[in-house]
């Protein structure tokens, strides 16, 4: 059987403050466009009504076969949030390190499903989002926007015809998801927009 998930959970005596090591699925942000089981350790700080948490998670790592150097795919997610009961308001900050250095041999080869040899990527995600309910009706609106700067690949051989080697690509990006929902006893009917 495979390990899925596995975590250590510490909350610091006589403070708000704990710490989670492993890998779970866990939604980050309140729409759970953040949330991957990759490795990562979170620390929480619950201040009554306002809480705040800070994450490292590794996607990749360098040491895959036939890779060297700076090969990682790392994230760093900071959030803030407020519980005005019924109602919560939260803003969410991942920033993206993505580096395909390489390999010494073929073993990867110029492509692999992690992209072009010599590929970075530096791109920062901000969203702000509210879920709260309203007698029967319950909903969450959240909206973000993401920006930086993509490098192509540096090794020509490798990449498709006319494609300039190490290249810069800006990013800008944006989402909204809205959610609501009716609670009338039996039934919840419900509206989704993204």
């Amino acid at each position: 059987a495979l390990l899925k998930i596995a975590w250590l959970d510490y909350r610091f005596p006589g403070t708000p403050v704990r710490m989670r090591v492993g890998f779970d699925l866990v939604p980050w942000d309140q729409a759970g466009f953040i949330g991957d089981n990759d490795p990562r350790i979170s620390v929480y700080v619950d201040l009554g009504d306002f809480d705040l948490k800070a994450a490292a998670w590794r996607q990749f790592e360098s040491q895959r076969l036939g890779l060297q150097n700076d090969n990682d795919d790392t994230y760093y997610t900071f959030s803030a949030g407020y519980n005005l009961k019924p109602h919560r308001f939260q803003v969410d900050v991942l920033y993206e390190r993505d580096r395909f250095g390489g390999a010494d041999t073929q073993a990867v080869g110029f492509r692999s499903g992690m992209g072009f040899r010599g590929q970075k990527n530096d791109s920062v995600l901000l969203l702000g989002s509210w879920s709260g309910a309203v007698g029967p009706l319950r909903g969450l609106v959240q909206g973000g926007v993401v920006t930086g700067t993509a490098r192509g690949g540096t090794v020509a051989a490798g990449l498709p015809a006319g494609v300039i080697p190490g290249r810069d690509y800006g990013i800008l990006a944006g989402t909204v998801v809205a959610y609501g929902e009716v609670d009338l006893g039996v039934v919840r009917p419900f509206g989704l927009f993204i």
